[in-house]
């Protein structure tokens, strides 16, 4: 079974985080997810720091946005990053979190749009050409990736890869859809449900393909499973906390499709809006929060991850709840043994 790793929201330095990641490589996993949580560490910088430290696994970010990072950016980035890993980078693209890039006063318009473009621009520019794109969120005028014409004299830098897999985090049947139809793959939200990825998910990305003319066997579809092995009191709370923000947030379409209880995620939604985040995570129930994540005893962990398998997902990436790293070690191991069947290399 081919998982991956990832980090998110990580209280640990980018140096500890490149450590778990060597330690995962050495245990059999397939790929390492580091998010860009605004306004906390950067994603680039601790995938460079992941990709000096291992050999073998593949890095990517998950999720950059193209409002924070322009596509022509983004492009540079992940084709030095490319070249750094000798051919193991990966890119998942993404809008973000509308209210905290508006922070920044950086307009958050047009969210379809610029994921559609983003990816096209990327992989215009990574294809070698001159690019030039006139769309409605972002305009590229000749540009050439690998060329300068102040530095031309001390040569092109050319990506080591034409064709970088980029993935679209998605969660509505829209971006769902155009992952289906630009992606490699999609990377759905932390703590989605596996009934999700089977009423909502795989139809969506499929319909996608088909418009492209593209075959859905031929797409990835990963998501960060919260996973954590018999969890301390602070870790369930953590967990809690994870699913009281989602069904807080989530549509009516998507509580559906999760088969999730609607009078529950109302009451959770009142109770974040009243009393704050430590009463709602309070009134997420051990059966709910089973539902939408991994974790228990090492058995439980393997058997919630083959549910999501069988729901259509193609790698499930492991995002562990711990604050301590020999706490994440611990669910490294136990995913390695229950889902991956690494070894200790």
């Amino acid at each position: 079974m081919r998982v991956g790793i990832a980090f998110s929201g990580t209280p640990f330095s980018a140096d500890v985080v490149a450590e778990l990641v060597r330690y995962a490589e050495r245990r059999g996993f397939h790929s390492a997810w580091l998010a860009e949580d605004y306004f906390l560490r950067d994603a680039v910088t601790v995938m460079s720091f992941c990709a000096a430290r291992t050999k073998k696994i593949k890095i990517g970010t998950g999720i950059i946005n193209p409002y924070t990072r322009h596509p022509i950016l983004i492009a540079e980035t992940i084709a030095t990053l490319d070249e750094a890993t000798r051919g193991r980078a990966f890119l998942a693209l993404g809008t973000g979190v509308g209210p905290l890039i508006e922070q920044m006063g950086i307009a958050f318009t047009k969210p379809l749009k610029a994921v559609s473009e983003g990816v096209q621009i990327i992989r215009k520019a990574l294809a070698g050409g001159e690019v030039d794109f006139d769309g409605e969120v972002f305009k590229v005028k000749g540009v050439k990736l690998g060329s300068n014409p102040y530095l031309e004299p001390l040569g092109e830098f050319k990506p080591r890869r034409r064709n970088v897999p980029i993935y679209i985090a998605a969660i509505g049947p829209r971006m769902l859809q155009l992952a289906g139809r630009l992606g490699d793959g999609v990377l759905l939200t932390a703590g989605c449900a596996a009934p999700y990825v089977r009423n909502m998910v795989v139809e969506n990305v499929a319909k996608g393909a088909e418009e492209s003319g593209r075959s859905a066997k031929d797409i990835d579809i990963t998501a960060y499973l919260l996973a954590s092995v018999e969890p301390t009191a602070a870790e369930k709370h953590i967990l809690k906390s994870f699913i009281a923000f989602e069904l807080s947030y989530a549509s009516p379409e998507y509580l559906k499709a999760s088969e999730a209880d609607e009078a529950l995620a109302e009451s959770v939604r009142s109770t974040l809006q009243s009393d704050g985040l430590a009463a709602a995570a309070a009134k997420v129930d051990d059966e709910t929060l089973r539902h939408f994540t991994a974790y228990g005893k090492p058995r439980e962990i393997g058997e919630r991850i083959r549910e999501y398998i069988e729901a259509g997902l193609k790698t499930p990436s492991i995002l562990p709840i711990a604050k301590q790293p020999q706490r994440v070690k611990r669910v490294i191991d136990v995913v390695a043994r229950e889902a991956i069947g690494g070894r200790r290399r």
